[in-house]
């Protein structure tokens, strides 16, 4: 009977690391990631595992579903469909990226986020750097976003599609990333210079109802559209839990009437 218990517990544990999410234990905690742990040598590819090669991000692509879950180090140079660590040659500063095409018609990143606050959440906001690599030569828009959106799960549930289908989940059209670079000639680009970048900062997310002990799942995803397309990446992304609006109001209150008490003495 023992075994059997220690076998359960064992297997239990096992089931829970498969699934874990990145805990978030404080209201007003920030988690942020830069990526750049991924590979960084030019033209290698390596294995993409969920939760292990960067904790608490998961990663398909119709490319990596067919090859074992590989991504590549790039510097936009390949115009080859696949999830890609985009980079100056083998430099350390990364960034997460795909590239659409025939062959990888859709491409998900996410994190998961665990609510250990103790209570119910309401409002995040996001910070990112979304770095064009490659210019497809392409104005069709299909080809030239990552749209980001959001899913509460229950904990150890939570996953993404191996599609672009938003069904289940919420979009914001403001953390959306459209490539700066359009209407170039296809070809690679550097992501680190501001031209070929948008800077996304405190944006809100609200309305979320994520009660302790559940998941935020917080979702880019991109397709292949007609044409070629662009290289497309987010880096030095964050994310900050805030206090519920109440709150706020009510230590406003307080502040007053404390101010109203001193000023009367």
């Amino acid at each position: 009977m023992k075994k059997t218990i220690a076998l359960l517990s064992a297997i239990a544990l096992l089931a829970s690391a498969a699934t874990a999410a990145i805990g978030i234990n404080t209201v007003g905690e920030t988690y942020s990631q830069n990526f750049d742990t991924l590979g960084n040598t030019d033209g290698t590819n390596y294995t993409f595992v969920d939760d292990t090669t960067i904790t608490g991000w998961h990663t398909n692509s119709e490319e990596m579903d067919s090859n074992s879950n590989e991504y590549w180090a790039d510097d936009g140079d390949s115009n080859s469909g696949e999830v890609y660590s985009y980079g100056t040659g083998g430099a350390t500063e990364r960034a997460l990226g795909y590239l659409g095409s025939g062959g990888n018609d859709y491409t998900n990143f996410a994190v998961a986020l665990l609510n250990n606050t103790g209570g119910t959440l309401d409002k995040i906001t996001v910070n990112y750097t979304g770095e064009q690599w490659r210019s497809g030569g392409n104005t069709n828009d299909n080809n030239n976003v990552l749209v980001f959106s959001y899913q509460v799960f229950t904990a150890g549930a939570g996953s993404i599609p191996t599609s672009t289908d938003q069904t289940g989940w919420t979009t914001v059209s403001a953390l959306d990333f459209e490539a700066p670079q359009k209407n170039l000639v296809a070809g690679s680009l550097d992501g680190n210079i501001a031209e070929n970048q948008t800077t996304f900062i405190d944006i809100a997310v609200e309305g979320l109802s994520w009660a302790n002990g559940q998941e935020l799942w917080l979702r880019f995803s991109g397709n292949d559209g007609v044409g070629t397309d662009a290289g497309l990446a987010v880096d030095d992304f964050s994310v900050t839990v805030l206090p519920e609006p109440m709150t706020i109001s009510w230590l406003g209150i307080g502040g007053l009437g404390l101010l109203f008490r001193r000023a009367g003495k």
